[in-house]
């Protein structure tokens, strides 16, 4: 049996490749917002945490800020299922409110992010907690900075004992 003249059926074709595949002879609709079950993240979001990184060289993050941020999260008692990990460098439009609908965090951590790359245009400053649409907020540098700098990681520190009672 030779495979030069295998055929799949478009019913097939479509199941297949439905999240794929676009239609060129029909006008296309660009959303508004992204669609909240095609949110790549990592992490099963079991203690509504939020932690937004900028990684353009992983599908997460580089194994280096992993291990930081494992680390991170160990010293506060918590892990990867606790979390909701979002690597924004893959998404071209996302905010504030898609956001808060899929995720429903109570916490929200952005590291290395410009903020206004999710909608939020009010200027926050780095290692101060803050009050966002009723979560707790806080703004830091990269993970890749944080692990470079002894003086940033204790900032971090003192705000992480601060929002998870450490």
């Amino acid at each position: 049996m030779s495979l030069d003249n295998f055929q799949i059926s478009v019913g097939l074709t479509t199941e297949l490749y439905r999240n794929s595949l676009v239609a060129l002879d029909t006008p296309q609709i660009k959303s508004n917002s992204l669609k909240p079950q095609s949110l790549n993240f990592l992490g099963k979001n079991q203690k509504q945490i939020l932690i937004l990184v900028n990684d353009n060289e992983a599908v997460h993050l580089n194994d280096a800020d992993t291990v930081l941020l494992a680390g991170i999260l160990n010293a506060c008692k918590l892990n990867f299922n606790d979390i909701a990990l979002l690597n924004l460098s893959q998404l071209s439009e996302i905010d504030l409110a898609l956001l808060k609908e899929h995720f429903n965090p109570n916490v929200m951590i952005t590291f290395g992010i410009n903020l206004t790359s999710i909608a939020i245009e009010q200027h926050y400053e780095y290692y101060v907690i803050s009050k966002l649409k009723s979560m707790t907020f806080l703004n830091a540098s990269s993970l890749t900075q944080i692990g470079k700098n002894v003086e940033e990681k204790k900032q971090l520190w003192n705000c992480l004992k601060s929002i998870f009672s450490i």
